[in-house]
């Protein structure tokens, strides 16, 4: 293994405990302001698009170290349809 996979993991176990708190703030948010609960839903939303483009690029990096160039490949193709979907969102939301 390549020293990505420390960084994954870290990635992971960090990700999962912003995330956590994200949602539980929006959540206790929705009893005060519902629309200050609904924005920050929907740019936690957006921010777990943005961590998984991350994680992909990680795997994307580690594949190239273990000269697997199909996955490496196919996580770049991943990159660009996830970036699409967050440009998508952020045009619907305006």
């Amino acid at each position: 293994m390549t020293s990505t996979s420390p960084l994954l993991v870290r990635v992971d176990r960090l990700s999962w405990y912003f995330f956590a708190g994200w949602f539980l703030l929006a959540s206790l948010l929705l009893l005060v302001r519902p629309e200050w609960a609904h924005s920050l839903a929907f740019w936690g939303i957006i921010l777990i698009l943005i961590n998984t483009l991350l994680r992909i690029v990680l795997l994307a990096v580690h594949f190239r170290a273990a000269h697997k160039q199909v996955m490496y490949l196919l996580c770049w193709l991943l990159c660009g349809i996830l970036g699409a979907s967050v440009v998508i969102q952020l045009l619907i939301r305006r």
